[in-house]
């Protein structure tokens, strides 16, 4: 198995894909060798609320010739290779209000590509409710609540279709 979601053209780069509110998870973790959650070879992309976990390489990962595309709001954990990553070839990524923990490997958030901006990520413990039941929300008080950037009209809602934001600003991640 390669990927939970694979956006690729063998033929050249797409573009102008959405790929939103998907949880994706355990790919070829008990196949053996590979297993991204997300990639994405694409252009002018929006990878937005989605959840990956438990995956055998990267939980996102953006893959060579892609440009311009935008990595919002997604909660990365746990996947073996690592969080988020940024291949080298791409140009002009953003990742902004992600929560990537406890990813293995390459870390939670890595980027070789050129001219990538990274803003209001979340790569220290988000305090889950219950990630031993894959409960990923997070509470008041914890360090998601508020903390990312404002990101309409792209993101208006979360992962469960709640309205961002409900309180001072974007909470961090799906």
């Amino acid at each position: 198995a390669g990927a939970g979601i694979h956006v690729y053209d063998s033929n050249g780069t797409p573009a102008r894909n959405d790929i939103r509110y998907n949880p994706v998870y355990d790919n070829s973790k008990t196949i053996g060798g590979r297993g991204q959650g997300i990639i994405a070879k694409c252009s002018n992309c929006v990878i937005a609320n989605n959840l990956t976990y438990g995956n055998m390489l990267w939980g996102i990962h953006a893959f060579a010739n892609g440009s311009g595309s935008k990595i919002y709001n997604n909660t990365s954990f746990n996947n073996v290779q690592g969080g988020i990553f940024i291949a080298p070839g791409t140009s002009n990524w953003t990742v902004t209000n992600n929560v990537a923990y406890l990813n293995g490997g390459d870390g939670n958030i890595a980027t070789v590509g050129t001219g990538t901006t990274l803003a209001a990520n979340l790569t220290s413990n988000p305090l889950f409710v219950k990630a031993e039941l894959c409960d990923y929300h997070v509470d008041a008080g914890r360090p998601a609540i508020d903390g990312g950037v404002t990101l309409a009209p792209i993101v208006m809602e979360d992962f469960d279709g709640v309205g961002r934001s409900q309180g001072l600003a974007y909470d961090i991640g799906a």
